[in-house]
């Protein structure tokens, strides 16, 4: 069956099951090509760090050869192309940004030496946005995506049955590398939900039962994850959700119920240890650390309120000049803790021009995901709307949670941005197609 009539039926087929759902996407990744290949195993390696789950794989840096090796052959693959240079507008007001964070920094050789932490992603930007060119392509990437958020999620709420259900102070964590925490964990997470919701609220009336159960579980295995981890920020996180699916979303009877008793069953199976942490807000060693942490952290933005203090450079900052906020682990190595809020993370650093191109680049997301929505009810591409409906709610569960974390340079944002970009341009072509 043509790839091509296979895709329009995930958008119009009135009955979709799982073994359709199979046929389809086996017959799809056989027509696909090497660089789509490639591309999906960075993404694999990047999330799951296979290389650090198994030692034996771990003797090349796996991610950047994935990366370099896509570029090449993005370069030569016809189905490729580079998006004009506004789709990277904002991203190269912060880049910028960033470089002269770097030159006037307070250590530039430092700074220079940890420059590739965000480099990286504009190279990572550079080969989703050139290679997911076509409706085919971001379908087959969304199920990677599904499947390495699967595997963490089964990991997650595995590992708290094996507590019983109950609750640990450490929480339990994804994968090695960024998600090694259990805060960052359950930001993905809670990020993730979002795309499961968008799909199955999409597509409910056109799949079958056993598709539907498969998203259910998947929800189940998500939400047990963020209340597994212990973070409050996980916690705002699905509440996040909530609000995300009221904007997106008919705001039915039905629906409201639906939530609030959703709400109320997440309350019930909650551990009484974790519920007991939200009565100390603000009060408990953890809040009041982070308080001292903000209040500094604008002092120092104050202090170099243009180019910051310079790229990565904050816990240098605090080593030679508030000694005071430095502990040492039980190894007795040294120990700063992060300014734990992405934007003053930006301030102090990036500075207020960084600051200001990283608010850009967010209202660059939500904007272009917007416009991909319309688009989509206009031609009748359900495939895009849900995508682009899930975007915007893993952005609106990113903003909230990153006022409490430091999550800069990780992947959440910058898949974002190039997934973002994608849809964009799907939905310009299927406009023109129409």
């Amino acid at each position: 069956m043509n790839t091509i009539y296979q895709i329009r039926t995930f958008d119009n087929e009135i009955e979709f099951n799982i073994k359709r759902a199979l046929t389809y996407i086996w017959s799809a990744i056989k027509q696909e090509k090497f660089v789509f290949y490639v591309t999906c195993i960075y993404l694999v390696f990047e999330y799951n760090r296979l290389h650090v789950i198994y030692p034996v794989l771990n003797i090349i840096p796996w991610g950047s050869i994935f990366i370099l090796f896509g570029l090449l052959l993005m370069l030569l693959d016809r189905d490729s192309k580079i998006p004009s240079l506004s789709s990277y507008f904002p991203l190269i007001l912060f880049s910028i940004s960033v470089l002269l964070s770097t030159v006037y920094s307070i250590s530039p050789d430092y700074s220079l030496s940890t420059l590739s932490i965000f480099y990286v992603w504009i190279f990572v930007i550079l080969l989703l946005t050139s290679v997911i060119t076509t409706k085919r392509r971001m379908l087959l990437f969304i199920v990677v995506y599904f499947l390495v958020n699967l595997k963490m999620a089964q990991h997650g709420f595995r590992s708290w049955a094996g507590n019983g259900f109950g609750y640990s102070s450490w929480g339990v964590t994804g994968s090695p590398g960024w998600f090694q925490n259990s805060g960052e964990f359950s930001m993905q997470m809670a990020m993730f939900l979002p795309m499961v919701l968008a799909f199955l609220i999409v597509f409910r009336k056109k799949w079958s039962l056993g598709i539907r159960c498969i998203f259910y579980i998947l929800i189940i295995l998500t939400v047990g994850s963020i209340i597994a981890c212990g973070s409050r920020g996980g916690v705002l996180g699905l509440f996040s959700v909530t609000i995300w699916y009221l904007l997106f979303f008919n705001r039915h009877i039905k629906s409201i119920v639906v939530i609030i008793i959703s709400i109320l069953l997440i309350y019930t199976i909650m551990p009484s240890d974790f519920k007991d942490r939200f009565s100390n807000i603000g009060k408990d060693p953890t809040s009041v650390s982070r308080l001292t942490y903000y209040t500094i952290s604008k002092e120092v933005v104050s202090q170099n309120p243009l180019t910051g203090i310079g790229h990565n450079c904050w816990q240098l900052w605090v080593l030679q000049n508030r000694p005071e906020l430095v502990s040492f682990s039980n190894n007795g190595s040294v120990k700063v803790e992060v300014v734990h809020n992405t934007y003053l993370e930006a301030a102090t650093e990036v500075g207020l021009l960084g600051a200001m191109s990283y608010f850009l680049m967010l209202l660059f997301i939500y904007k272009t995901n917007h416009y991909s929505i319309k688009v989509s009810n206009k031609v009748k591409s359900d495939f895009i709307s849900a995508t682009a409906k899930g975007l915007n709610g893993s952005l609106i569960v990113y903003l909230a949670n990153s006022y409490f974390m430091s999550v800069l340079y990780y992947p959440y944002i910058w898949i974002l941005y190039a997934l973002t970009v994608c849809v964009y341009y799907l939905s310009k072509k299927e406009e023109a197609s129409n």
